[in-house]
């Protein structure tokens, strides 16, 4: 109908933007994918004349997959002085992230002058999730050192890198920098800390960490196990298991698996049984990694009672 209409003349550009606003929020990509990108050829500038245009078809384009498309529409805003825009720009760095395109991300993002603090959480948050921690540290010393003000999403990244690329001394800095700014009593970032001090080998302060926070999320305890099983302490992960369960928090497909992995290099079967029982009543048996543990703990069984007989 709103395609029919663009044909007759009848659809103004207000409206046409209307249309592709309405179909980019009800992930109905793909109708405003195909009712604007084959009339950009015929309605050139002057279907592009506002920044929400830029903004939503974008969204339209990453959703999609749609990496020459949203290229074009890349074109399309630095002509018209779009991309002097942070919102804009917000949302083509969105598009490359999406279609793992992170150096075209980062290219934008080198563009833009006056960056706020969303860019930069942005840049840094693209490298970590795309297996380049580093980057995201480099990044993150580019935006401190001018005096550029963080917030809590900035620490969390930060966290998150330097649990990645195993940066234990500038995960220390962050933590402090984050208490002496009243980030720590933040749940999501005690528990970033918590991941960090585990996955950079530091378990006693990660432990420090656990017993002092107030409230304990399922992420939490999740860490901390999978924390015990990294330094192989299964036992220790088990017992801490069971005091999950005491306190009445319910695991995650997450939590299941770091506890099948201490189960079966602690040999602890009557364990591994009762969580396989958990699986089974709450339909995690579908997870790829956990029913390659329980193959595992299967494994260990037979060759335990095999020991036993011979």
């Amino acid at each position: 109908m709103a395609l029919q209409a663009t044909e007759k003349g009848w659809f103004s550009k207000s409206l046409y933007h209307a249309y592709i606003n309405v179909y980019s929020e009800s992930s109905r990509c793909l109708v405003a994918e195909t009712g604007f990108v084959f009339r950009l050829r015929d309605w050139g500038s002057w279907l592009c004349g506002t920044i929400v245009w830029g903004k939503k078809s974008v969204h339209c384009f990453a959703a999609l997959g749609c990496v020459k498309e949203g290229e074009c529409v890349h074109g399309y805003v630095c002509k018209l002085g779009f991309s002097y825009d942070n919102t804009v720009v917000n949302s083509l760095m969105a598009f490359y992230f999406k279609n793992r395109r992170i150096e075209s991300a980062r290219k934008v993002f080198d563009e833009l002058r006056d960056r706020d603090v969303i860019l930069w959480n942005s840049m840094i948050s693209a490298y970590v999730s795309n297996g380049a921690a580093e980057k995201g540290v480099e990044v993150f010393r580019q935006m401190f050192c001018p005096g550029i003000d963080v917030d809590l999403a900035t620490i969390i990244n930060v966290l998150m890198a330097c649990s990645g690329c195993g940066n234990l001394a500038l995960g220390r800095v962050v933590r402090a920098y984050a208490i002496k700014s009243g980030f720590n009593i933040d749940v999501m970032f005690c528990n970033n800390v918590l991941d960090m001090y585990s996955k950079c080998g530091d378990l006693s302060d990660a432990i420090r960490v656990f017993e002092k926070m107030g409230q304990r999320s399922v992420v939490s305890w999740t860490s901390m196990i999978a924390g015990y099983v990294r330094e192989g302490l299964s036992d220790k992960a088990i017992e801490l298991f069971c005091e999950m369960e005491e306190n009445y928090v319910s695991p995650d497909v997450y939590t299941i698996t770091s506890i099948l992995h201490a189960c079966a290099c602690s040999g602890s079967m009557e364990k591994g049984k009762d969580i396989h029982k958990y699986i089974r009543e709450h339909g995690m048996d579908s997870s790829l990694f956990v029913c390659n543990l329980l193959i595992v703990c299967s494994i260990l069984e037979v060759q335990k009672g095999n020991l036993a007989t011979g």
